[in-house]
């Protein structure tokens, strides 16, 4: 199983934006290889990535929120959660209309 190719297209899929994606993937690679290197006999499951994912955008929303940043409110993709920054006007951050 290709878990970095799984981890890009899920990541876009949550985040609806390649900036986010590339980020959120980044952030659940360096985890999926911690959790290798410390239990190489681990199975690595598409149910463990996408619980990975899903925790890294937790994780990411609650940092973002207790720094100040300005989160908007988190959406749900099939299950999984996702959000959107917002600029200091209330738009989404990095959308032009």
């Amino acid at each position: 199983m290709d878990w970095k190719l799984i981890i890009q297209q899920y990541s876009l899929r949550i985040t609806g934006n390649e900036w986010d994606a590339y980020d959120l993937a980044q952030d659940a690679s360096i985890k999926v290889i911690e959790a290798i290197r410390a239990n190489p006999e681990r199975t690595i499951t598409k149910a463990f990535l996408f619980r990975l994912i899903k925790n890294c955008v937790t994780e990411t929303h609650r940092r973002l929120s207790e720094s100040g940043v300005e989160v908007g409110e988190i959406h749900s993709f099939d299950g999984m959660q996702g959000f959107h920054l917002l600029d200091p006007d209330g738009n989404l951050f990095g959308v032009v209309k």
